[in-house]
């Protein structure tokens, strides 16, 4: 089991790095005032709004949201776990501290229950057992002429660890006995079956060749095996391909072929190449394309869909070339549109109708390696392929759908440039006038579902606005927070970083409560953290402090407000008004309102005057 990382050596390493260093070295930073902004790594973005606050080591997205300290944004950035994040840092970082980090390394195995575990060594002892007859013993010679005489070069049957299962099919279930696995584990791996004849206990892979299933940090998982050609050259007729069934290892849903092994790749060029199939990934490999994933023959979820995010923001699929290949891509660019809509996507559809192992095979590893380079369709004109594969073109009617089929492809577009530009494709290529596909497109817009105004900036705060706490106490109310919780939050802001704000607060306003429950638990939260630390509170040890996330980003969001550096007694005295008389305030309003309406239908003409009066009295004390 891995072992946990202490609090002190965790706080060590956060003193000794610079949140700065290692931001940097994915976000090229500009310092504006007192912060750095530059462009976020988790969505694509034309204007910087990502900022970092040197003082307190925060990062916050102004646009996507995002914010934490350097452990959180290297989570998020690399996708790995808490303890994995804080060894990164401390190794980017060059943190002096004497704690032995490889045994954090493996955040997959720290989650495994003691059976699964056992499970995993299973199938380690098997993978080591069918690699070593493939490649050291005389009965896998003529396998390895196979793999040779495909493509593989040894050091990829290494770099994979293929393997060949024994054709006696109790072999390899004797050899992991000796290792004292019981017959219940075995069968639980899925690698073996109970045989309703006899009832010995066989393995399932028993002839072929064996690629190993590995998890994200390299422990084998599962396996898939692939039947071999006869002497003869023809193979049998049973399955091409035969995958472990599903355990509680592994479920093709939540699986990802060559993730542990892509990785460092993917980092480097920001980029996944998302083929069907895991032969396909391996020959790519071979040809110089090393950062290729699969599914394992089953369509893309969503949760192979999050998991390519967490690794970057671009995609590229490379499925077959055959129909059933293009329809796949068409619906993983639809399912990439629901889970993923920051995500880029990008198609290649190979010539011929071959898969990337056929074409590699036909054309060699460098003509691949330019193909997968330079004939990328964008999601636009793959659409404009993918449909003209199921209408004539050649006839009315089906130039007629044709057209109607792009047109709502180009209305869900984000930009006015991008309609225009492939209308006048698309014009081009029917030799229709664009104002006629103009029309067609703003007809159809109307019929679109209405779905409020976009907006990309989702945080309180826009880059550019004045952001001084008087002018947003006037502002209206945003998407993100209500006024009243605007007006919480800078409270809270002062109170996170002025000393003297909490002076003022707990001099003046002793009672003073927060409306809003989750402002109030988090200023509990803080009360009684202040109290514990004395002279060694911080913002950033308070933050470090929470368990809850979501109270986690509230105070990201809190705290990168642009607030001006003196405190003064009026800006406390407005916002505790603005927060408690003047909230209450405005419900008496809302219950007059009330009233009148009720006066008025019974034409009460005192009651009316009375109320009015009050009207007046409560908007006076509102503008104190």
């Amino acid at each position: 089991m891995a072992k946990v990382i202490p609090n002190e050596v965790v706080q060590s390493i956060r003193e000794q790095v610079d949140i700065l260093d290692i931001v940097g070295e994915y976000v090229d930073l500009q310092k504006r005032g007192k912060n750095y902004f530059g462009k976020c790594p988790f969505h694509d973005e034309r204007t910087p709004s990502f900022s970092v606050e040197a003082d307190q080591q925060f990062f916050k997205c102004f646009s996507c949201g995002r914010g934490g300290n350097v452990f959180s944004f290297m989570m998020d950035i690399e996708g790995c776990s808490f303890q994995e994040a804080v060894a990164l840092v401390a190794q980017k970082g060059h943190a002096s501290v004497d704690f032995d980090f490889e045994s954090t390394t493996n955040r997959q195995r720290r989650r495994w229950s003691a059976d699964e575990e056992n499970l995993i060594a299973i199938h380690e002892a098997a993978k080591d057992f069918y690699h070593y007859l493939l490649t050291v013993t005389q009965y896998g010679q003529e396998a390895m002429a196979y793999l040779k005489g495909r493509g593989f070069s040894r050091e990829t049957i290494d770099r994979y660890q293929i393997g060949l299962a024994p054709k006696d099919d109790q072999l390899s279930y004797q050899h992991l006995r000796t290792k004292e696995f019981s017959d219940e584990a075995l069968i639980a791996s899925g690698i073996f079956i109970r045989s309703d004849y006899d009832q010995e206990i066989r393995d399932r892979f028993a002839g072929r060749l064996i690629f190993p299933l590995r998890g994200p940090e390299g422990e084998t998982l599962a396996f898939s095996g692939r039947i071999l050609p006869d002497d003869s050259g023809e193979t049998s007729k049973q399955a091409k391909y035969l995958n472990s069934p599903e355990t509680a290892l592994f479920q093709k849903s939540r699986f990802l072929f060559n993730l542990d092994l892509a990785r460092p790749e993917i980092r480097r060029v920001k980029e996944v190449i998302l083929f069907e199939g895991f032969m396909d990934v391996i020959k790519a490999s071979e040809a110089g394309i090393k950062n290729g994933l699969a599914s394992m023959g089953t369509s893309l979820t969503s949760a192979h869909i999050q998991m390519i995010r967490r690794q970057t923001k671009e995609v590229l699929l490379a499925y077959d070339g055959d129909k059933p290949g293009i329809e796949a891509a068409y619906r993983a660019l639809d399912h990439f549109a629901e889970e993923a809509s920051d995500v880029k996507v990008q198609v290649c559809v190979f010539p011929d109708q071959m898969d990337p192992d056929e074409y590699i095979e036909h054309y060699g590893s460098e003509q691949f390696g330019h193909f997968i380079v330079n004939q990328r369709l964008s999601i636009m004109h793959f659409y404009r392929y993918y449909y003209r594969m199921h209408y004539d073109l050649a006839t009315d009617s089906g130039k007629l759908q044709y057209i109607e089929a792009i047109i709502q492809r180009i209305a869900r577009l984000d930009t006015a440039v991008e309609q225009e530009l492939y209308l006048k494709e698309l014009s081009q290529e029917t030799q229709l006038a664009v104002d006629s596909l103009k029309e067609q497109l703003l007809q159809v817009q109307r019929d679109l579902p209405q779905q409020g105004a976009s907006r990309t900036d989702n945080s309180p705060l826009r880059e550019g606005a004045d952001t001084s706490w008087q002018s947003l106490s006037r502002q209206p109310a945003q998407e993100a927070y209500s006024p009243l919780e605007i007006n919480e939050m800078h409270l809270f802001n002062r109170l996170l970083k002025q000393e003297d704000a909490w002076v003022m607060l707990k001099v003046k306003y002793p009672d003073f409560q927060f409306q809003s429950v989750k402002m109030q638990t988090l200023f509990t939260l803080l009360e009684a953290y202040r109290q514990d630390q004395g002279e060694n509170y911080s913002p950033q040890a308070f933050y470090n402090r929470l368990l809850d996330q979501a109270d986690q980003a509230l105070l990201v969001d809190i705290y990168c407000l642009d607030t001006p550096e003196e405190v003064t007694d009026m800006e406390i005295e407005d916002l505790v008004f603005n927060i408690t008389t003047k909230t209450d305030l405005k419900s008496q309003l809302a219950a007059l309102k009330d009233e009148m309406e009720q006066a008025k239908l019974t034409n009460d003409q005192a009651r009316i005057g009375d109320l009015n009066l009050r009207r007046i009295q409560i908007l006076r004390q509102m503008k104190r």
